[in-house]
């Protein structure tokens, strides 16, 4: 078995992701063009490593599940930088129709979030700010924010498909 690079666009979990490669293309029974393993890493925001936080921003955690061929195969939990690190951070007033977390400190708080997590492929809220969104995405990281509550649920739910990004949650 040999590995190829790290980093290579998979259409199933729509991100990048860790292949191993099998030179005859066989799991099994089943023929899959090469494709052996697929190693994914799902985080989630959380305020009590169970629940998926209803705002990005004020969760302390994060819940980071490794997925290796459908299967959640290891579960850790991780400090989060957010509002409760950057508490001396006043944020700006917006006007009407302004978005959230596109002031001038945003992007290194942002960075600092993403950071932690930057080893995962998608990032599961139940809401967060529009900069933070843009932001997660420019680190190859795909927020999906959802109103499914279980992280685990919400893992199976994204694995088969039926986890869809509800955009109206996003301010």
């Amino acid at each position: 078995m040999m590995e190829t690079d790290a980093g290579l666009f998979c259409p199933t979990c729509r991100g990048t992701s860790e292949f191993y490669y099998d030179p005859l293309g066989y799991i099994g029974d089943d023929y899959n063009r090469g494709l052996r393993s697929l190693i994914l890493k799902i985080a989630a925001a959380s305020d009590d490593g169970v629940n998926i936080s209803q705002h990005f921003g004020r969760a302390p955690y994060y819940v980071v599940v490794t997925v290796e061929e459908g299967r959640i195969v290891a579960r850790e939990t991780r400090s989060k930088a957010g509002h409760q690190t950057f508490a001396a951070h006043e944020p700006p007033k917006l006007t009407h129709g302004e978005r959230h977390g596109y002031d001038a400190g945003s992007e290194v708080r942002h960075e600092n979030m993403a950071e932690t997590v930057s080893d995962c492929q998608v990032l599961l809220v139940g809401g967060m700010g529009w900069g933070a969104y843009e932001a997660m995405k420019g680190y190859g990281i795909e927020p999906i924010a959802t109103d499914v509550k279980d992280i685990d649920e919400a893992v199976k739910l994204y694995l088969a498909g039926k986890l869809p990004s509800l955009m109206e949650r996003l301010h």
